[in-house]
């Protein structure tokens, strides 16, 4: 009996994703098993229309992307989309921000994840999907082969926010005040949590698909692992978490003028708020219908 097939199929991203695959020996125990039929730098070959199993890797941003994302949709029995360009838009999504006319005719009008455009199978978010997202992944994989699919969509990342098990987390989450804005070079300290330092962090939004890595080494969560499931604009609820605790205890004192002088501290609301999101954001679509181009899946 011929081995199921998979296609690996990279959109606009980094990279970062496809080494992580590479670097992952269980997981790619389990790849090898299937006939791999497209893979750039691993199996060449042109993308054909029989496939039974797909993983796309980053952001529908070109035209090509958007027939490739489309037509794995269309022939895979199994669709995966693997890392946070590939869920949620991810960095390269920031281009939604440039004017139609300033990008080049290969350009399609907007940057969607492919995750949006129909219904996948699994979303493995994270940039790159951590070692317990590769490794769930590696078991739907194994179950593929044995002709189990799932019912669903399955999310591989973790459904609750980085906050709940952080190792900086406070002793009553429920009181934090944010004494004000400061940057990570204005100095640390690791035995408290950043937003009560005056540190920008990402953690109450960010599902906790990976290890605490960055704030472990120190760095405030930026929300590379997307948000939590169920939050359907981190940007919106991000703010609304920061308004409520900025300077509570003082907000008597500077009232509305030392609250926006605090927030014009934030350099880069859009970099911040939306640095991994912004395409599959409330605000984009509101962009989108304003334009005429509600749904996002233009050519």
């Amino acid at each position: 009996m011929e081995k199921p097939s998979l296609a690996i199929v990279p959109l606009t991203c980094c990279g970062a994703c496809m080494q992580s695959i590479y670097e992952d020996r269980e997981l790619m125990k389990t790849i090898t098993r299937y006939r791999i039929i497209y893979w750039p730098g691993y199996a060449e070959g042109e993308l054909g229309d029989a496939v039974d199993a797909a993983i796309i890797v980053g952001v529908a941003r070109t035209r090509r992307d958007y027939e490739a994302a489309e037509k794995m949709y269309r022939e895979a029995g199994l669709v995966v989309m693997y890392g946070t360009c590939s869920v949620y838009g991810g960095i390269p999504g920031l281009t939604a921000l440039v004017p139609r006319e300033e990008l080049g005719e290969d350009y399609a009008d907007t940057a969607k994840p492919p995750a949006v455009l129909r219904q996948p199978s699994v979303l493995a978010p994270g940039c790159p999907p951590s070692a317990s997202v590769r490794k769930r992944l590696a078991e739907i994989l194994e179950a593929y082969l044995r002709g189990e699919k799932p019912d669903k969509t399955v999310f591989l990342g973790n459904t609750e926010s980085l906050c709940r098990n952080c190792p900086l987390r406070p002793r009553d989450p429920g009181r934090i005040e944010m004494p004000g804005i400061k940057r990570v070079y204005e100095g640390v300290s690791m035995d408290k949590c950043f937003l009560e330092q005056g540190i920008l962090c990402l953690g109450p939004v960010t599902s906790a698909s990976c290890n605490h890595d960055c704030i472990r080494m120190g760095l405030p969560c930026t929300g590379c692992a997307g948000p939590v499931p169920g939050i359907d604009d981190a940007g919106l609820r991000y703010i609304g978490a920061i308004g409520s605790i900025l300077m509570v205890k003082r907000e008597r004192q500077v009232m509305f003028p030392g609250l926006a002088r605090e927030l014009d501290k934030i350099h880069d609301p859009m970099g911040l708020l939306y640095k991994y999101t912004l395409p599959r954001a409330k605000l984009t679509q509101l962009a989108l219908i304003r334009r005429g181009l509600a749904g996002g899946g233009e050519k």
